[in-house]
């Protein structure tokens, strides 16, 4: 049941990734970590992985990691891939300062 569940919240959070890039106001130049960001708690916050008390270069080399297949995961290394290193970096100040606050 729980591998259902998370095919099923990856499976939307593909569907609304690939519905902002298809919009015409939204290019890829206008990368906003924001939507990003409420991406990632959508797995995260139901798994009870409290990724906002890493500290965002911590965060940073991590995501790095995955992306290069450095670190093993179920979805992370696909989903790190769609982002370059630069967009990654603002996920993890932006994932980690959101919930500072």
């Amino acid at each position: 049941m729980m591998c259902f569940q998370r095919a099923k919240i990856f499976c939307q959070c593909a569907f609304l990734l690939v519905s902002l890039a298809l919009t015409p106001e939204h290019s890829l130049a206008e990368f906003n970590p924001q939507l990003a960001v409420m991406n990632c708690k959508t797995c995260h916050r139901v798994e009870n992985i409290n990724i906002s008390m890493t500290h965002h270069t911590q965060l940073y080399k991590t995501l790095l990691a995955f992306k290069y297949d450095q670190r093993p995961a179920l979805l992370m290394n696909r989903i790190s891939k769609g982002f370059s290193d630069e967009e990654l970096k603002q996920i993890a100040l932006t994932f980690t300062l959101r919930d500072a606050q």
